[in-house]
């Protein structure tokens, strides 16, 4: 879960903190950062900075 801190001196920022958000079934806890699979996979580094195929695929969902 992301917590909200500042210094001394007025600055702020976001660290991970040490609580988890989860729900409760059937009397277990269950984790929900998990997080979720992908639309669009990444195959390389360069691409993630191609906005033309970005824009492309983007666009080919409306």
């Amino acid at each position: 879960m992301v917590q909200n801190v500042s210094t001394a001196w007025g600055s702020s920022m976001q660290i991970s903190g040490t609580r988890r958000l989860s729900f409760l079934k059937n009397g277990s806890f269950y984790n929900i950062d998990r997080g979720v699979d992908p639309d669009y996979i990444i195959s390389s580094p360069e691409k993630i900075y191609d906005r033309e195929a970005l824009t492309e695929y983007i666009n080919s969902l409306y």
